[in-house]
């Protein structure tokens, strides 16, 4: 994505030729572009002549990235495990990311998992990005 920003050196050690890959740094700049390129695109469709085809101006024509705020409703809504950092109350999240699973149901709707367990909250990603400058 970044081009040239990783390169491979080579170092010696103990007496031993070694090639490494040495990075980059991790800029604001650069970790905005990557936020924002993690996540996904929602996309109105219609049945037209027994084909599906999008619907360019549809209302729920979307970019949900790291940074898309959502808000919680249902039982979960204010629970203090839904309590962040970020969000204090509970009722809302920020994002999405590592959405590699999904696919249409049985029913004709379709689901957009995240595969891993890992969360990364906005505060979490405010400090890597404070580090970075350093």
């Amino acid at each position: 994505m970044f081009p040239n920003f990783a390169s491979v050196v080579k170092e010696t050690k103990d007496g031993k030729e070694e090639e490494k890959v040495k990075l980059g740094d991790y800029t604001k700049d650069l970790v905005d572009i990557e936020m924002a390129a993690h996540g996904g695109t929602v996309i109105e469709i219609r049945k037209v002549d027994g084909k599906w085809q999008p619907v360019l101006d549809g209302k729920y024509n979307r970019r949900i990235n790291t940074n898309t705020e959502m808000q919680i409703s249902g039982p979960a809504a204010g629970h203090e495990r839904m309590k962040t950092p970020s969000d204090p109350t509970g009722t809302k999240v920020f994002g999405t990311i590592n959405n590699c699973a999904g696919g249409v149901t049985a029913w004709g709707t379709y689901l957009w998992p995240k595969k891993t367990s890992t969360a990364i909250s906005a505060a979490k990603w405010r400090k890597i990005i404070r580090n970075s400058r350093r």
